[in-house]
C-alpha cells in the first residue's frame, strides 16, 4: 500500500478520549483527523478533497465499532458506532459490504495507516478503556427493525397495488384500444383496395377514385389520430406506474442494504456477548474451585475448633476467663477466617452465576434479534423478484404502448399528406412504410383484421398511385360515403 506511514500510537494513548472525528469525503474518504477531550488534535491524514463533515461524541461516549470498506489503494467509506448506540453518517459512498472492527468493547483511541493524496489505508488503535457496545445499540436496532417491519407491511400493500395497476393498464390496452385499432386497420384495407383500383383507372373514373381515396384518407387518418391519442393517454399512466415501481425497487434495495448492516452489527455484538458469557463460565469454575478449597479449609478449621474447645476449657480454668478475652493461641481467629473464606467464595460464586445469567440473557437477546433481522431480510429479499418481474412487465407494456403510439402517429401523418391538396409525398412516406406501420399495429394489438393483399405483397406498386392522390387538387369525397 503506497503513501506515508502515520500512527496515533504514542505515549498516553490509553488515556486519550476522542471528542470528535473530522472527515473530508466524497465518493471516497479523502482525509480525517481526531480531536481529543484534552483539546489536542491529531495531524491531518490524507487530502483536502471532498466535503468536510464531523461526528461529535457526547459526554462519556466512546467509539466502540468502526464500519469500513477499503481496497488496496484507498479507504472507500467508513462509519462509526458509539457506546450509546449512535451511528455516524457514512463518510464516502464507494464499496460494498463493510468490515466491522471492534475489540472486546474497547474504546477507539486513534488510527495508524498510510496517507498521501487520499487516506490510503488505516488500522484501528484501541485503548485499554472498556466502553462496551451493549443494550443501547440493541435497543436502537430493535426500534429500527420495528420501523422496517412497518415499511414491509406498507410496501407489501404498495406492491399489491402496483401489480393491480399493471394488470389494469394491460387490460386497458387490450379493451380500450382493440376496437379503434380494428376500425383503423379496416379503413386502411379499404384505402389500399381503392389505391390499387386507381392504378388501372383513367379519365372520369380516375378523378372519382382520387376523390374517394382522399376522402378515405381523411376518415382513416382521424381513426389513427384517435388511436394515437388513446395510446398516449395510457402511456402517460404507464410511465407513472413504471416510475413508482422503480422507486419501490430502489427503496427495497436500500432497506435490504441497511438490514445487512444491522446484521453485521448484531453479529459483532453476538461475538462480544459470547466472549463475555465464556468469561463468566471460566470465572464460575474458578469460584467453584475456591469453594472446594474453602470447604477443605473449613473442615480443617472445624477439626482444630473441636480440638481447641477442650483446650479452651482448661485454658479458661487456669486464666480465669482471660484467655477468652485475649484469645491466646489464635483459635478464634482461625475459626473466623474459615467462615469468612467460605462466605466470600459463596458470594463470588453467586456473583458469577448472576453474571452468567445476565450474559446468557444478552446472548439470547442478540440471537433473537438476529433471527428477527434475518426474517426481515428474507421478506425484503422476496420483494426483489416480485418488483423486478413487475418492472419487466411494465417496461414491456410501456414499450408496446409507445410503439403503438408511434406507428399510429406515422400512419396518421402519412394519411394527412395523402388527403391534402397538391402535396408531394416525401421519401419516408411510401406504401412500404405505411405497410410496416399497419403490420406493426396489427402485431401489437392482435386484431381480427388481417392485413393482406397488395399492400403487403407488393407495396411498391402503389407508390405511383399514392403520389397521384397526394398531388391532385381534387376535393375529398364526403366522409359519410367512406368506410
Amino acid at each position: 500500500m503506497s503513501g506515508d506511514y502515520f500512527t496515533d500510537n504514542n505515549a498516553g494513548i490509553d488515556e486519550k478520549v476522542i471528542r470528535k472525528v473530522i472527515v473530508r469525503s466524497g465518493a471516497i474518504v479523502d482525509g480525517l483527523c481526531f480531536e481529543y477531550t484534552n483539546g489536542e488534535r491529531t495531524p491531518w491524514y490524507g487530502g483536502q478533497g471532498g466535503v468536510q463533515q464531523g461526528f461529535e461524541l457526547q459526554d462519556k461516549e466512546d467509539i466502540t465499532q468502526v464500519l469500513i470498506c477499503s481496497n488496496n489503494s484507498v479507504v472507500q467509506k467508513l462509519s462509526f458506532i458509539t457506546s450509546n448506540g449512535r451511528q455516524s453518517i457514512w463518510f464516502g459512498i464507494d464499496g460494498q459490504r463493510p468490515a466491522v472492527w471492534e475489540f472486546g468493547g474497547k474504546a477507539l483511541a486513534g488510527f495508524s495507516g498510510t496517507t498521501g493524496q487520499y487516506l490510503n489505508g488505516v488500522q484501528a488503535l484501541w485503548s485499554d478503556r472498556n466502553s462496551r457496545v451493549g443494550p443501547e445499540v440493541l435497543k436502537q436496532l430493535i426500534a429500527e427493525a420495528g420501523l422496517m417491519s412497518e415499511y414491509i407491511t406498507s410496501a407489501g400493500r404498495q406492491n399489491e397495488s402496483l401489480i393491480r395497476q399493471v394488470a389494469e393498464l394491460s387490460n386497458e390496452l387490450t379493451v380500450k384500444l382493440h376496437a379503434p385499432a380494428e376500425d383503423a386497420l379496416a379503413g386502411i384495407l379499404t384505402l389500399a383496395r381503392l389505391v390499387y383500383e386507381l392504378s388501372g383507372a383513367a379519365g372520369a373514373e380516375n378523378k372519382a377514385l382520387v376523390a374517394k381515396c382522399k376522402g378515405q384518407s381523411v376518415v382513416v387518418g382521424k381513426r389513427f389520430e384517435n388511436l394515437h391519442t388513446l395510446a398516449h393517454n395510457i402511456l402517460s399512466k404507464s410511465t407513472a406506474v413504471a416510475t413508482d415501481i422503480t422507486y419501490q425497487e430502489a427503496s427495497t434495495q436500500s432497506r435490504m442494504k441497511r438490514v445487512g448492516e444491522m446484521l453485521d452489527i448484531s453479529r459483532a455484538m453476538q461475538l462480544i456477548e459470547e466472549n463475555v458469557r465464556q468469561m463468566r463460565l471460566d470465572r464460575i469454575e474458578d469460584a467453584r474451585d475456591h469453594i472446594r478449597m474453602a470447604e477443605n479449609t473449613r473442615r480443617e478449621a472445624e477439626h482444630k475448633r473441636d480440638e481447641a474447645q477442650a483446650a479452651r476449657i482448661v485454658r479458661d480454668i487456669f486464666t480465669l476467663g482471660l484467655g477468652e478475652l485475649n484469645d491466646w493461641g489464635g483459635l478464634n481467629e482461625a475459626i473466623n477466617y474459615a467462615d469468612q473464606l467460605i462466605n466470600s467464595a459463596n458470594a463470588n460464586l453467586s456473583s458469577c452465576e448472576t453474571g452468567l445469567a445476565q450474559a446468557q440473557a444478552n446472548v439470547n437477546a442478540v440471537n433473537e434479534e438476529l433471527s428477527s433481522f434475518n426474517a426481515l431480510r428474507d421478506v425484503l429479499g422476496g420483494f426483489g423478484p416480485t418488483l423486478r418481474a413487475q418492472a419487466d412487465s411494465m417496461n414491456a407494456l410501456t414499450q408496446r404502448i409507445l410503439d403503438l403510439e408511434n406507428h399510429a402517429l406515422d400512419a396518421g401523418v402519412f394519411l394527412s399528406r395523402l388527403a391534402g391538396k397538391a402535396s408531394v409525398l416525401g421519401v419516408q412516406h411510401s406504401a412500404k412504410q405505411l405497410a410496416a406501420s399497419v403490420l406493426a399495429i396489427e402485431g401489437l394489438m392482435g386484431t381480427g383484421s388481417t392485413v393482406t393483399g397488395v399492400l403487403v405483397d407488393n407495396p411498391d406498386s402503389l407508390d405511383a398511385a399514392l403520389q397521384t392522390i397526394a398531388q391532385s387538387a381534387v376535393e375529398p369525397s364526403p366522409a359519410d360515403e367512406m368506410v
